[in-house]
């Protein structure tokens, strides 16, 4: 499809310009994302809780606030990093034959190896994508040449970029796209030099550049050119469906349920910046005059046309009061003598301070707890000395989701890239069957080691089944020893083999009375480490064995053991 610039016209307008549908749903989201996964200041959210606070005290919240709702949004972006290091992420190139295309220049190569900047296109994805994919749920990715003007014998070398939701102005899926530049660009007015905007268009067959030429928003056609994919390439960075039209999809982020509380975070972290000042710093109170200046006292002043508000002290004819300030009374406020000294220091309530420390907690642990990541929350004071919880199975579905996501990203972006690359010497069938194969991975190691520990302990106070407490330990184990396969190995074998494992000594003592276990169980569970040890040296191909054969060599040991020591059950351990 061919544009004209008076069909784009209406999105340049200076006056009331076209956007796309749900525009301003998708800034304000993502304005309130940026305050938490960016560290911008919420100025809006704030100042919204104390309308009538005096100029003075906001730019003092402004001036001291910290970011400290960015914590948490951090440590759930390097957490979704992770699925890429899961154990069952491959990346399988294709088996197809495509002699057309030059050596090296295959997509496999192009996407893994030669990626432009990051090398491979999962860098770019973990990077670049996942954290823009988690804040601006409005955001379109485009794919294009970083050489348009390439030679003839070379390939197109395209490149995803990310385009926020402030810089849209339309989306339509697989027809047009209309976007700022957000380029530095100036024309020319009279004998100055202005800023100006550069706007681009794209269709499925061109793509276009427009320049503002005048300051009442009039522009021209830089450059049209013709790619003839026959195929927009830019697609909806996408997330959660909330909405479905016939020209458009309305999404959220995923981590959208996260806002309300880190919102209340904020608010409350700037209060109590306040209140340590009012209730941990020393406030001095003196007695001295202290009537405005300007209007001496009286809350009026002279204009033009008659008395109006004192300006400087809001009409109350005092200074406006500070509380990061000493306070300073009038004595014409006073009925007798001022007292001697003519100063002393207010006595202050500290166990606010304490509140409002577990309730900014609280507020963290609740927005991760929305997302299923409440292990990544400092806890709680109210809930000191617990152990930190997860959902396994909540969290993988929450995690499998962002993986789906990431893969048709990746997928995406490589078929677009081959339909630059290879256009024009095959199909678009055939640019499908060149994509590499990632297959959505079901394993993930997003949770840390201690919180897998806590889980394992609060199994075992539960009483549960010692087949789930061993699946754990197991999982435990590789994951602790992921990068020492011969101490992973073992550790794996002890808990598939030990006939005993989570079994106390208490328990072992009363079934051995009640005559369910056998002395050969009972000497394998406490010799299982020597036993072990034995036969991976007397055994080269013990990694090969199955559990089954493994068990049986055990088996002749303790066996072994127990007729040198006739009449007595052998509690050696090692």
């Amino acid at each position: 499809m061919e544009l004209t610039l008076n069909q784009v016209a209406p999105y340049l307008s200076k006056y009331k310009p076209k956007r796309r549908e749900h525009h301003e749903d998708y800034l304000e989201a993502y304005e309130e994302h940026c305050w938490h996964f960016e560290g911008e200041y919420p100025k809006e959210l704030i100042e919204r809780r104390r309308p009538g606070e005096h100029a003075d005290i906001k730019q003092w919240r402004e001036a001291v606030y910290q970011p400290m709702t960015k914590a948490p949004c951090s440590k759930v972006i390097t957490s979704l990093q992770k699925i890429q290091k899961s154990p069952d992420w491959h990346v399988t190139p294709s088996s197809g034959d495509f002699p057309l295309i030059a050596e090296g220049e295959d997509m496999y190569t192009y996407m893994y190896k030669k990626f432009p900047t990051f090398q491979t296109v999962e860098k770019y994805a973990t990077d670049v994508y996942l954290r823009q994919y988690l804040i601006d749920a409005g955001a379109i990715v485009v794919v294009k040449p970083l050489n348009l003007n390439k030679l003839e014998n070379e390939y197109y070398k395209p490149m995803p970029e990310i385009i926020n939701s402030e810089y849209v102005y339309e989306f339509i899926p697989n027809s047009l796209f209309i976007w700022n530049g957000d380029e530095e660009f100036y024309f020319k007015n009279g004998k100055t030099e202005t800023k100006g905007e550069v706007v681009y268009a794209l269709t499925d067959t061109h793509m276009y550049r427009y320049e503002q030429i005048s300051l009442d928003g009039k522009y021209r056609e830089a450059w049209a050119f013709a790619h003839n994919l026959n195929e927009l390439p830019a697609f909806e960075i996408g997330s959660v469906v909330v909405e479905f039209t016939n020209q458009e999809r309305h999404y959220e982020t995923r981590v959208s349920g996260m806002i309300p509380a880190l919102n209340e975070c904020a608010r409350e972290y700037s209060d109590a910046q306040a209140e340590m000042v009012q209730h941990v710093f020393s406030t001095m109170y003196t007695y001295e005059t202290a009537d405005c200046n300007v209007c001496k006292g009286s809350g009026m002043i002279n204009s033009t046309n008659g008395p109006i508000s004192c300006g400087e002290c809001d009409g109350k004819g005092k200074f406006p009061f500070n509380p990061f300030e000493h306070i300073v009374i009038s004595n014409s406020a006073l009925k007798d003598t001022p007292p001697n000294p003519p100063a002393a220091y207010i006595q202050k309530q500290t166990e606010i301070i304490t509140i409002m420390d577990s309730r900014f907690k609280q507020r963290i642990y609740d927005a991760l707890s929305a997302i299923n990541m409440e292990f990544l929350a400092e806890k709680p004071i109210s809930q000191s000395g617990v152990a930190k919880q997860y959902d396994a199975e909540e969290l993988n579905n929450f995690v499998y989701a962002v993986a789906e996501d990431m893969i048709f990203f990746i997928n995406m972006t490589s078929y677009l890239s081959g339909l630059w690359r290879y256009g024009s010497i095959y199909s678009k069938e055939d640019i499908v069957a060149m994509l590499p194969t990632i297959n959505v991975p079901i394993k993930y190691e997003i949770v840390s080691d201690s919180v897998m520990l806590d889980d394992i302990t609060r199994m075992v106070n539960a009483k549960v089944d010692a087949t789930l407490i061993i699946a754990a330990e197991i999982e435990y184990a590789r994951r602790k020893f992921s990068t020492n396969p011969t101490i992973a190995e073992q550790v794996t074998a002890r808990m598939e083999l030990d006939p005993l494992a989570g079994l106390g000594d208490d328990s072992i003592l009363t079934a051995n009375q009640l005559g369910v276990i056998t002395k050969t169980d009972i000497t394998i569970h406490y010799n299982i480490n020597k036993f072990i040890a034995r036969a991976i040296e007397e055994n080269s191909n013990w990694n090969d064995l199955t559990k089954s054969e493994k068990y049986t060599i055990l088996v002749g040991y303790a066996e072994e053991l127990n007729n040198a020591q006739p009449g007595s059950t052998n509690t050696t351990t090692t």
